[in-house]
């Protein structure tokens, strides 16, 4: 499709300081700015707090900022002026930082332009209100949250859009399993059971612990391998798991920069899990990047039975009762026995990946803004009368 016929330019609006190595959120961001950049040329733009490096093939604007603490208040202003200055554009602001975006749903009211929420989440507090009500429209990671979002804002279904985070399907090499672990010291003899990610999600602990329980249940040749710790993580992991008597049986790392490693530490395994606990977050919220990666990677995927996952999950991987160690385990056992299961099961998952690319995911989100019932004669309308009312306060021109 033509991508811009409607002389739409996009601004994705964020507070954060990227590239940020230790940010999955920062990693999003830019994947999906590279696709929008690829799409929409001169058409989209990056807005950022503070670039800290090189950020190549995106259109950007980095405000340079030195300071963590008034941000909004200077975005307020900033944003202010940037609109006044391209009154002419039909700006969508893009993103899913919600101070930001209350900012620009403020200013709509007296400024050309129009907002796009993009909800991973919600806080609890007047932003989820404030910004679902006065956004244009909204894009979300899964149809749960669609349901939530519109029970608890009461804002119109149709406004809503699912749109699941993306994956670089290009990247996924692949790398032999037994060169794999030699180089990263990985035991070439053992079936290891691997979680790679962070273990916590917006300070809510994954509860990772339930790969060293299930080792109880589980033979002498499986190992759990755990790749993602920060802090001291990895000294408390390695405690439990003397406490357990499984320290012989698991081996954890830190959290890795590198992309190839992750994807090394992926594909090195013979089951990946996601092992979410049944809580709030994760049943309402909770859908990791990092699924993505798994289907991607061709090893077979074990998850934890909760909704939202199995939107995506439902049809190419295995699921267990959540927070149930020995079910855990014996899923694991019954998947290591069924060669044939784990190749239908990665065939149907990376084909699926196939169709989650970034590019994908951002045409989708495109097409969705420049519907043509999405850009009705009323909005028009009303933008005219914006600028009218500017006009007669002094900032147009004629």
């Amino acid at each position: 499709m033509p991508h811009n016929e409607k002389n739409m330019k996009l601004v994705y609006l964020t507070s954060n300081r990227l590239p940020s190595k230790r940010s999955s959120l920062g990693k999003v961001i830019l994947e999906m700015s590279k696709s929008f950049t690829d799409l929409l040329g001169n058409d989209f733009l990056l807005i950022m707090a503070k670039a800290q490096g090189p950020l190549e093939g995106i259109e950007y604007k980095s405000l340079r900022l030195p300071f963590k603490k008034g941000v909004s208040l200077y975005y307020f202003f900033w944003l202010f002026g940037f609109i006044i200055k391209n009154r002419k554009e039909q700006l969508i602001f893009f993103g899913n930082d919600f101070y930001l975006l209350a900012i620009v749903c403020f200013l709509k009211k007296w400024l050309p332009c129009r907002v796009c929420s993009d909800w991973h989440l919600m806080y609890d507090d007047w932003r989820d209100n404030y910004v679902a009500r006065r956004s244009d429209w909204l894009t979300t990671t899964s149809q749960r949250l669609k349901n939530i979002i519109a029970r608890r804002t009461m804002v119109n279904p149709d406004k809503i859009f699912v749109e699941r985070i993306g994956v670089d399907i290009d990247k996924f090499k692949n790398f032999p399993k037994n060169q794999a672990r030699r180089e990263l010291e990985l035991p070439a003899d053992k079936k290891l059971i691997g979680y790679i990610g962070s273990f916590t999600a917006v300070n809510h602990d994954r509860e990772l612990k339930i790969m060293i329980d299930m080792l109880d249940f589980l033979p002498q040749n499986i190992m759990t391998i755990l790749v993602g710790a920060k802090n001291n993580e990895k000294n408390d992991y390695e405690e439990y798991a003397k406490q357990k008597g499984a320290a012989d049986r698991f081996q954890i790392f830190d959290w890795q920069t590198e992309e190839d490693k992750v994807l090394k530490f992926e594909q090195a395994m013979d089951i990946l899990v996601v092992p979410y606990p049944n809580k709030k977050h994760f049943t309402d919220y909770g859908f990791p990047y990092k699924v993505y990666e798994y289907m991607a990677g061709g090893v077979p995927i074990i998850y934890s039975d909760l909704e939202i996952i199995g939107e995506m999950l439902g049809d190419c991987a295995v699921s267990f009762i959540p927070e149930n160690a020995k079910d855990l385990a014996e899923k694991i056992i019954d998947l290591l026995n069924d060669e044939n299961k784990i190749k239908y099961l990665t065939k149907i998952a990376r084909e699926k990946a196939s169709n989650s690319t970034w590019r994908k995911q951002a045409e989708n989100i495109i097409e969705f803004l420049t519907k043509d019932d999405n850009l009705k004669p009323s909005q028009n309308q009303q933008q005219e009368e914006v600028k009218k009312r500017l006009k007669s306060l002094g900032y147009f021109d004629e």
